[in-house]
């Protein structure tokens, strides 16, 4: 029986995977399509930075190509040759109380996760983004950057997991609602904590100076009736040259953030209309509405868990001898986002409208429209981002609608 089990998880794990490479074959395809610049950008963008933007993309296709399947080979080597289990039973052997072991499963899985992915990381980052004229960051800086990442995540990660763990096997039936809570309240700390504890560690972020530019922001934040006296300059060129704006923090702790290439680069009033979109998320209550779906599938996550932990099936379907909370946990996540990645169009549909509706928040709130067009086609032009994507590959990997139907859907074009 449980022969089924496995051959339907690994049969939908394939099919995954060969999805994800038809779609990424099919969106190349589509943008060779167009050796020119389409109509709508051609005075934004010349002949050959368009090109650029081309090689860009298919410079990211191959690699994307390469790391997937060896990605997927990886994963399935470790499932179905027994590497798992292997590390599991010698564990056992060492580490007798669940709790620590599963601590220590958590971390060598998260290890091997990142031994993985460094080499990948650094050919992203060192070979692809430098020779396109994005990367400033150097090796000393990437290896800082490491370092700090794993003591973070190390200091964060060892009581949330204990936390989890020792709940889950000691709070009685209803375990799965004491650690959604556990985990719901230390999401709302890392909220807080994040923009003035962590991010400085990594960056320099440095208060927006008195100015056109602030007074404009401010000015455009009382209009929306939104507080925004936090503004901070954030030093990103130090490791890229890629623009972008965001809020960070919770209550007190909310602040805006720009990069330091987006105040160089782009206008005053095109930075006012990135800052109103991110506002007019807030004003639609998105941000709200992303913590409760969240967190409303973390609440399910766990109901599914508590009924499946002491089934067998989820086990044999791994190739793991032994039942455990943590082993449990882990499992059910590779079935919960394997799952969960054939419903993309569907979560990217309601981010879409989201984006839409930010898009026409930040247009009734600025002065000048078609400074939203020119930033719009900025960002990408300057980003190298691909301007003709195919519809089937945006509804699957897209959190924002391609930029010629972001600009219709607001009538800018």
């Amino acid at each position: 029986m449980e022969h089924i089990f496995i051959y339907t998880f690994v049969i939908l794990y394939i099919l995954n995977f060969f999805l994800d490479l038809f779609l990424s074959r099919l969106n190349i395809k589509h943008l060779l399509k167009y050796p020119d610049p389409p109509k709508p950008f051609q005075e934004f963008i010349e002949a050959e930075k368009y090109q650029k933007s081309i090689r860009y993309s298919m410079s990211y296709y191959r690699f994307h190509l390469f790391s997937g399947t060896v990605s997927a080979v990886l994963f399935l080597l470790f499932v179905y040759a027994g590497w798992m289990n292997a590390i599991d039973l010698k564990l056992y052997e060492i580490v007798p109380d669940e709790t620590w072991r599963g601590i220590c499963f958590f971390f060598i899985l998260s290890f091997l996760s990142y031994l993985v992915g460094i080499p990948f990381g650094l050919y992203s980052t060192f070979v692809i983004e430098e020779k396109f004229g994005f990367n400033r960051e150097t090796l000393s800086l990437w290896f800082k950057d490491q370092v700090k990442g794993i003591l973070v995540s190390s200091l964060f990660m060892l009581p949330l997991s204990y936390a989890i763990l020792y709940f889950m096997s000691s709070t009685g039936a209803y375990w799965w609602v004491y650690v959604w809570c556990l985990f719901f309240l230390y999401n709302l700390i890392l909220l807080q904590i994040y923009p003035i504890f962590i991010a400085p560690l990594f960056n320099k972020f440095s208060p927006l100076e008195q100015g056109e530019l602030r007074t404009k922001l401010e000015e455009l934040a009382q209009r929306m009736k939104f507080s925004i006296a936090n503004i901070y300059v954030i030093d990103a060129t130090k490791r890229s040259t890629h623009s972008n704006a965001y809020f960070t923090g919770f209550g007190k702790t909310k602040r805006l953030v720009l990069y330091d290439s987006l105040i160089k680069e782009f206008s005053t009033d095109e930075i006012a209309c990135v800052v109103a979109h991110e506002i007019g998320h807030y004003q639609k209550k998105h941000i709200l509405k992303h913590i409760i779906l969240s967190q409303s599938t973390a609440l399910l996550f766990f109901y599914l868990l508590s009924i499946a932990l002491n089934h067998p099936y989820l086990y044999k379907t791994f190739l793991v001898a032994n039942q455990s909370t943590y082993m449990g946990l882990i499992l059910l996540s590779f079935i919960v986002s394997l799952v969960l990645s054939f419903f993309s169009p569907a979560f990217n549909f309601f981010s879409w409208k989201h984006e839409t509706e930010a898009d026409q928040c930040s247009l009734d709130a600025i002065e000048k429209k078609d400074a939203f067009r020119t930033m719009l086609i900025k960002l990408h032009v300057q980003n190298l981002s691909n301007l003709v994507p195919h519809p089937l590959y945006a509804r699957f990997n897209y959190s924002h609608p391609p930029i010629k139907e972001r600009l219709e859907r607001v009538g800018l074009l």
